[in-house]
This record gives C-alpha cells, sequence and structure tokens, in this order.
C-alpha cells in the first residue's frame, strides 16, 4: 500500500487523478481514509484534504456507515471485488445523492488484503 501512496504524491500523477471525474477514496483495513481524489471532495461539499483520515461516519448516516464498513470488510476477507453497484449515499451534509460505486481489494505481496479502493460516480 505505501508504494501506492507514494505513487499518489507525485505531482504528476496528482494532476491526472485531479481531472479524473470518477471519485476515488484509498482506504486502510479499519476504513479510514488515506488517499481520496478532488472528486470526493465534491461529492461531500468538502475539500478532499480534508477528508483524509475519516471514515464513512463522518460523511453519511451511522446506519449506513455500519453498512458500508460491513461491505468493506467484506470485500477485504474475500478478496474479490464488486462492481458497478448503484447506492443512494444519505450524506449528512447537503442530503442524498446516487451513485454508482467499485469496490477492489488492495492487496500486498503476499496476497493479503491491507486495504481498498473505492471507486465512486455520481448517477443522475
Amino acid at each position: 500500500m505505501s508504494r501506492l501512496l507514494k505513487l499518489l504524491e507525485d505531482t504528476k500523477v496528482q494532476e491526472f487523478v485531479g481531472i479524473l471525474p470518477v471519485a476515488f477514496i484509498i482506504k486502510d483495513t479499519h476504513g479510514k481514509y488515506l488517499a481520496c481524489g478532488k472528486s470526493v471532495g465534491r461529492l461531500f461539499n468538502r475539500k478532499s484534504q480534508d477528508l483524509v483520515g475519516k471514515k464513512a461516519q463522518d460523511l453519511v448516516r451511522e446506519d449506513q456507515a455500519r453498512k458500508i464498513d460491513q461491505i468493506d470488510q467484506e470485500i477485504m476477507k474475500s478478496g474479490k471485488g464488486q462492481h458497478n453497484v448503484e447506492a443512494v449515499l444519505q450524506r449528512l451534509e447537503g442530503g442524498p445523492i446516487t451513485v454508482q460505486t467499485t469496490r477492489v481489494p488492495l492487496k500486498d505481496e503476499n496476497g493479503k488484503a491491507e486495504g481498498l479502493l473505492l471507486l465512486m460516480t455520481r448517477v443522475g
């Protein structure tokens, strides 16, 4: 995971991911946001850099945050991603939004999950 985070520190890579229409979040195994793109900030009406260190419970209703954490843990445990799932996020600030999500476990050299990549696209 540290290799991926180091890559994201590169200025050219930051410029590239900054213009992506897809919002991305890299989470650790406890659901803490380690990195995220600017599009995530726009989805939650915040600066993306302010989201680093946060968790789902800081952005969506508690019941939904628990469900998100449960799904993330299942994906990391199984090692299998989840693709093109539509969900309505009940944001704490700004009301509900519909997004399409893809979740992929991030694995170390030994195949053990060390985090998760979440991609989101706003629908509608």
